[in-house]
């Protein structure tokens, strides 16, 4: 997997984390593992959220190596794949509830406001977002590199209005340490993605809003595609999608837009 360059080193931490917890729970050698046996593991597993889902990639990644490479004789996943899932639109805060949370988030941190008006600005994922550094960040130029990113695609996104300044804030507090704080990371936003969650689900508490960092990146993409004179291309490479097949999951089209498009008709 490392060698091929086609998954970051997230997925494949993933992937060995599921395929040992695997092997630990059935101990039965690769080359003794059975269809039935996989099944029987699945059914342990909750039918909601997605250890089932990564679990059966992860065994599928390995066992098809396996296979080969000769070290097993019969993949036992050659005919367990992961379920499709139904789901709707994703959701989004409109402009009103996106100014609650931002203002909410002043109150946590001198960086949380920055960090969630960052997010949703560029539309990044939490992952990518706090591995930017100061070096990342091109302010003559607009421009903010996010070196981690899914699928191992490192890309450049553009900084608006919003985004350049919220930039320029985080910059301002390069050297802040929080109270009775060791120390910071030595990344823009100075913490990890598990603080940059707690600050959007407390300031979304704080407004009786359900908030993490994902739904800002959905409200991002919502803006975007909604805006007609945003060509789909443009919004595809926004989002660093391969492709545009998840367009209609995170931005179905409002009824503004539907009224305006048959209004001539």
């Amino acid at each position: 997997m490392e060698v091929s360059g086609r998954y970051a080193e997230t997925t494949r931490r993933q992937y060995r984390r599921y395929a040992f917890a695997f092997c630990a729970d059935v101990l039965i050698p690769l080359d003794e593992l059975e269809e039935d046996d996989v099944v029987a593991y699945l059914a342990t597993l909750p039918a909601k959220g997605g250890m089932r889902g990564c679990t059966i990639r992860a065994m599928s990644s390995l066992c098809r190596f396996g296979h080969r490479r000769g070290l097993i004789s019969e993949d036992p996943m050659a005919w367990i794949s992961v379920p499709r899932q139904k789901v709707g639109a994703a959701p989004y805060l409109d402009p009103e509830e996106l100014e609650q949370v931002l203002g909410a988030a002043e109150r946590l941190d001198p960086r949380a406001r920055p960090t969630l008006e960052l997010a949703y600005a560029t539309g990044a994922r939490v992952s990518s977002l706090c591995a930017v550094t100061e070096t990342d960040v091109d302010v003559p130029k607009g421009l903010v590199h996010f070196r981690v990113a899914k699928g191992d695609r490192p890309y450049s996104a553009p900084l608006g209005t919003r985004g350049l300044a919220a930039t320029l804030r985080l910059l301002e507090l390069a050297d802040y340490v929080p109270p009775h704080a060791e120390g910071r990371r030595p990344t823009l936003v100075g913490v990890g993605p598990a603080i940059v969650q707690r600050w959007c689900k407390l300031a979304g508490e704080m407004v009786g809003l359900r908030v993490y960092p994902h739904l800002l990146r959905h409200t991002f993409c919502e803006r975007i595609a909604n805006d007609p004179t945003v060509p789909e291309i443009v919004v595809v490479e926004l989002m660093n999608w391969r492709d545009g097949s998840l367009l209609r999951r995170y931005a179905q089209a409002r009824g503004s837009l539907k009224r305006q498009a048959v209004a001539a008709l």
